[in-house]
């Protein structure tokens, strides 16, 4: 993809997080998390492991470190999933809400959330 497909608005804020998993010199995975400063929760975007390192665990290990950033602000996570992405979510604690919906180019996607897990007392 052109950089301009994987470029977004606030991807430069400072309140923004980029994450990128490494296999050595090699970029396997990448996820961004944008807060919006308007919005309870942070968006989890952009999310992608390289096909060769699919399987591996790199996503959920990407996941799981955006889930304890969520964490450390007290934020829920939100993301458009993609349609073939829906279950690898649904594994790691996500749940979807809504209908489907088309992202020109990209396909069918729906919205997805992951809440902060009930503190114990």
């Amino acid at each position: 993809m052109s950089f301009s497909t994987v470029s977004f608005d606030g991807d430069d804020l400072d309140t923004t997080v980029h994450l990128v998993a490494f296999a050595g010199d090699v970029a396997t995975g990448c996820v961004t998390l944008l807060r919006h400063p308007a919005q309870q929760s942070i968006q989890l975007r952009g999310m992608a492991v390289k096909s060769d390192y699919q399987g591996l665990g790199i996503g959920a290990r990407l996941l799981g470190e955006a889930q304890e950033i969520a964490k450390a602000h007290q934020k829920n996570l939100w993301c458009n999933a993609r349609q073939s992405a829906v279950s690898f979510y649904e594994k790691n604690g996500w749940t979807a809400y809504g209908p489907f919906f088309e992202i020109p180019i990209i396909g069918q996607h729906v919205a997805m959330q992951w809440k902060i897990p009930d503190r114990e007392p």
